[in-house]
């Protein structure tokens, strides 16, 4: 969790800061959040009968900035086990194999599954053998050893579908090693064809340090056929989770499939969104982009007191467990199997880093 600072000096020096990155910036492509705000300009429209022209800046202004908002507030209520491959907002990464007696019925997920996500550009397919009498699954964990605070949330909600429609699965939360709190599980849930959401409720369970977000195992006797295969799709928790409130949040700038570039809150256009929440009177969404840029300032994982080109969209913070310094946006390469992360030291440069990471290292158990 960041230190509050709107009360002390980031206000008073907003302005200065973000107008310097913006003019620094300036030669960038202006993104969708640039063009929403592009949207607010003076526009006049002309009424039925063509004698009275309307202003209508302010309202579309408004509109602008209520979208937004309303994204900035929704990264602070929900937290994603899984949003999409590679996805920045993505916590609880690594995977965990779990069977019984036969450890090649349990096949390898398909993160990246492009067959009818619920949303986005993608879901996640299980499958496995089910011809033997096991049983088997995965765990979905944070790395580094270390929990995640998921104190205030209410719910793990979740979005699942059969591939051929009754497929029996146990699902559940916590219970980790490491974790405070036991697992909760939502057993014998049978699917459709069609997605369903499906939820689980995390009251009175003690969130203060969870290691295993989500998991789930099948009982190959409760599915009496050749090969279960089975689809999830948007993971998260949700609530007013503590850790998320003053976490360092920094905007995406683009809505796109392309993977190099949805991860990215580019400086640029989150210094522009900031300075247009400030125009706008709304100095406390200015000032939750403004704390990031000073955590991200102070938290450079080389140097303190540069500024990049851009950082990863959502919570800029690094997972408990990493010392990576303020995130920065990156993509999982499906071909080279490598993490591709963008290594520019300050907002002057640019240049492309590989990474030995992964977004699913899979271990077994």
């Amino acid at each position: 969790m960041m230190t509050n600072r709107r009360d002390n000096y980031i206000l008073p020096i907003a302005f200065s800061l973000v107008f310097s990155i913006a003019i620094a910036l300036f030669v960038c492509v202006p993104s969708a959040a640039y063009a929403a705000l592009e949207a607010g300009n003076t526009q006049m429209a002309s009424s039925e009968d063509d004698e009275t022209l309307v202003d209508t800046s302010a309202t579309t202004r408004s509109t602008a900035l209520n979208a937004l908002e309303k994204r900035l507030d929704a990264m602070r209520s929900q937290l994603y086990v899984y949003k999409d491959f590679s996805d920045s907002l993505n916590h609880f990464t690594q995977k965990s194999m779990m069977w019984g007696k036969y450890r090649n019925c349990v096949k390898t997920p398909d993160e990246n599954c492009k067959t009818k996500p619920h949303s986005g550009t993608s879901c996640i397919k299980f499958a496995h053998d089910t011809s033997a009498t096991d049983w088997g699954g995965w765990e979905f964990y944070n790395g580094g050893g270390k929990g995640l605070d998921l104190t205030g949330a209410t719910e793990l909600r979740f979005w699942a579908r059969g591939n051929s429609g009754g497929e029996v699965i146990d699902f559940f939360v916590a219970g980790g090693s490491g974790d405070k709190a036991k697992t909760i599980t939502k057993y014998s849930v049978k699917l459709t064809k069609k997605w369903k959401q499906y939820t689980i409720s995390l009251k009175g369970a003690n969130l203060g340090n969870i290691h295993r977000g989500f998991g789930y195992a099948i009982n190959y006797a409760k599915n009496r056929r050749a090969k279960t295969t089975f689809y999830l799709d948007d993971i998260m928790f949700v609530g007013n989770i503590e850790a998320l409130q003053e976490a360092p949040m920094m905007l995406r700038s683009y809505d796109t499939s392309t993977l190099q570039t949805r991860n990215a809150a580019f400086t640029y256009d989150n210094a522009l969104t900031a300075m247009a929440f400030m125009s706008a009177g709304r100095n406390g969404k200015a000032a939750e982009i403004l704390d990031a840029f000073v955590y991200a300032i102070e938290h450079d994982r080389y140097a303190a007191g540069r500024i990049r080109n851009a950082y990863a969209a959502g919570d800029i913070s690094p997972t408990p467990g990493s010392q990576a310094g303020a995130r920065l946006p990156g993509w999982w390469d499906v071909g080279a199997q490598q993490w591709y992360e963008d290594a520019t030291k300050s907002a002057a440069t640019s240049a492309t880093h590989r990474m030995r990471h992964s977004p699913s290292c899979i271990t077994q158990r």
